[in-house]
């Protein structure tokens, strides 16, 4: 899973390692933070790579993939927007290339951002 140290990832892979699946995160920590996965690091189903989405390479079997970096507030892509499109596009596309070379299935998470403000009431 792609941005695996942010607040979902966390609370995801909590559920996956309880139902006995094996996990990988990656996250290149620059809006991740470790203390959501510190708890997991000692269990031999949860593996972290710290890798940038754009440079993770696996030659491992994978069979669902969980896209979920990015920089998820407009403070924070505002900041790093060559890094927000990078991660949006190019790790995007990656993760699309490393889902079809495995016969696995993408699932790719995008943030409330991708929405029109709600018209208040």
């Amino acid at each position: 899973m792609t941005g695996g140290a942010g607040f979902i990832g966390g609370w995801l892979y909590d559920v996956l390692v309880s139902l006995g699946a094996k996990v990988t995160a990656v996250d290149d920590l620059s809006t991740g933070r470790t203390k959501n996965i510190d708890h997991l690091t000692k269990n031999p189903l949860f593996k972290f790579v710290k890798s940038d989405v754009c440079a993770f390479k696996s030659k491992e079997k994978l069979n669902f993939i969980f896209h979920m970096a990015g920089h998820a507030s407009p403070d924070e892509y505002q900041m790093h927007p060559i890094e927000t499109l990078q991660t949006s596009a190019l790790g995007s596309f990656d993760m699309s290339e490393l889902a079809r070379k495995n016969d696995a299935t993408l699932l790719f998470a995008s943030t409330s951002e991708v929405y029109a403000r709600a018209k208040e009431q």
